[in-house]
Parts: structure tokens; C-alpha cells; sequence
């Protein structure tokens, strides 16, 4: 509907510089600074002057920057008319680490109540920052997403429907000594090397960092920055053990999801845009009375 570079546009002129704008676009400053320059070349005007502060608009770019606006927000309220006009097919992001089997499950019980609706699956990148993208952008090639998440939702631009909390389970290596017990203790624990997502990440995994720290000190703890499949494949290799949850059961055919004699839960739920098309709001809707029918 309008040109994408306006979006980088309207990012620096928010932050104030393009380092700044990129941290936010999970992008670097070099693809910012090329994207504004595809967009002077193509309006035939400079947009931005330097400054000991960052950048300022030029007075082209000012005038510029205020109709962009306006097409933007013309062009977002079109789009959102002729969904909330058609739209009955809902997109499902599925990808390794955050499947939609469960998701596919519930609606397998409740569907013909709802023959208006049918679902699609679409894959995404597991990658962290292409994921935070994707929550940043839900609505508009992926409707929703299931998965594990923080109270924050990493400061995204989405909402979430919570669905369940799940006990947060230890994974291991076939080949390792506990991957045949049923049930996990703290003692089982001691001595082993433990794979956990670095503090400040997520705050259900900070509640039993800080418990292991504080009370099991023999566990060593292995901070990685953030999950993802190299994330598994590195705790394979080397023989050590990390947290998981049952969504991640299948997800490495050489690791084994053995649940653990704690109380540390994680919450799933569905995460969706902030403004959600009709058909998206039913669906919600179906699946939050399915979760309290199942109370």
C-alpha cells in the first residue's frame, strides 16, 4: 500500500539517529542509513541533516515526514477494513521451537463449531530476533503464534492469550546417566552442567536461577543468550543437560524431556496482534472457553 522505506523514516525521525532506529529494527545502522538513501533517491530530496546529537529532517524532509504519516496511517486503516471485511482464514506461525501442534490439537475439538474458519499454517525463522520481529509485525503475514513467554513479551508491539502454565522440564542427551529416570530430583542435579537462558530474559526462568544459586550451588549453571536449535544441538553434543518444557519434546531425536520434582512452571499461551481482525477475535475467543471448560 505505500512504500516500506517510510517505515525506517519514521523509526529515525522517533529515535532520533539511525544506530538508534536500527537497535529497534533489529537491523544494522548500515541497512538503515542504505534504506533512507534508496528513499532520498527515489523522492529526489535529502531527508536528514547531520548533527552533534544525531540527525535532524531537512525542511523537505519535514514536509515529507508529515505526509508520510497520514498515507501510513491511510494506508494501515484500508488494509485493516478489507480484513475485518473478508477475512476468515487465520495464519498460524509453526516453526521448530515454537510448533502449533498444540494450538491444532484444541482446534481439532471445537472446529465445527466455528465452519467459518479455517486455518493455515505458515513457517517462520526461529531465530530470536527475527522472532521479535515477527511479534513486532503479528497481523500482517502471521495472525498468531503459540509459545512459552515472558510477562514482558520482550517489549513487543502484541498481546497474548494465556492458556496454561507449563512445568518447566529438563532435557538431556540420550546417552546421558539420568536420561532413563522418569522423574527428576535436585540431588539428580548435583555436579551437572545446566544449560539456562541468561538473566533478565525471562523472569519464570529467573525465579529458579536465583533458587539455584541460592540453595544448589553444586549444579553449575551454562548462560546461554537465548533458545534456539543450535541451542539443543550444542547441549547434544556436549553432554550437558538444560531446561525445557514439554513444547520442545520433539523437537531433537537425540534428547530426551524428563520432568523434574519442582514447581517451577513457565506460562503458554497464543500471542496475537494488538489490534486483531474479527475472525482472529473469534478464535481467541473459542480457545479461551475451551481453556476454562478444561479448568
Amino acid at each position: 500500500m505505500y512504500n516500506r522505506h517510510l517505515d525506517i523514516l519514521m523509526m529515525v525521525v522517533e529515535k532520533g539517529s539511525f544506530a538508534k532506529a536500527a537497535e529497534a529494527l533489529f537491523i544494522s545502522s548500515t541497512a538503515v542509513m542504505k534504506q533512507i538513501n534508496l528513499l532520498e533517491d527515489e523522492l529526489g530530496v535529502v531527508l536528514f541533516k547531520r548533527t552533534n546529537h544525531g540527525v535532524e529532517l531537512t525542511e523537505e524532509g519535514k514536509s515529507i515526514y508529515q505526509d508520510a504519516k497520514k498515507i501510513i496511517r491511510l494506508s494501515k486503516q484500508a488494509i485493516e477494513k478489507a480484513k475485518q471485511m473478508g477475512q476468515k482464514t487465520i495464519r498460524i506461525g509453526s516453526s521448530l521451537m515454537r510448533p502449533a501442534r498444540t494450538i491444532m490439537e484444541i482446534w481439532a475439538e471445537i472446529r465445527t463449531a466455528y465452519p467459518s474458519i479455517q486455518l493455515e499454517i505458515v513457517p517462520f525463522d526461529d531465530a530470536h530476533e527475527s522472532y521479535l520481529r515477527l511479534l513486532n509485525h503479528l497481523g500482517e503475514d502471521i495472525d498468531i503464534v503459540a509459545g512459552t513467554f515472558p510477562t514482558s513479551l520482550w517489549n513487543c508491539q502484541c498481546r497474548v492469550l494465556p492458556l496454561e502454565r507449563m512445568p518447566i522440564m529438563i532435557a538431556a542427551p540420550l546417552h546421558h546417566p539420568l536420561a532413563q529416570k522418569k522423574c527428576l530430583t535436585w540431588q539428580d542435579l548435583d555436579g551437572q552442567t545446566l544449560f539456562v537462558v541468561e538473566k533478565g530474559e525471562t523472569e519464570y526462568v529467573d525465579y529458579l536461577r536465583e533458587e539455584i544459586v541460592k540453595n544448589h550451588p553444586l549444579i553449575h549453571i551454562q548462560n546461554v543468550s537465548s533458545y534456539d536449535t543450535k541451542t539443543f544441538n550444542a547441549c547434544e553434543r556436549s553432554g550437558s543437560l538444560m531446561l525445557s518444557t514439554q513444547t520442545w519434546r520433539d523437537l531433537h531425536p537425540s534428547l530426551v524431556t524428563i520432568p523434574v520434582d519442582w514447581d517451577f512452571t513457565i506460562p503458554y499461551g497464543v500471542l496475537y496482534p494488538m489490534h486483531p481482525t474479527p475472525a482472529v477475535q473469534t478464535f481467541l475467543k473459542a480457545l479461551a472457553n475451551h481453556r476454562q471448560n478444561h479448568e
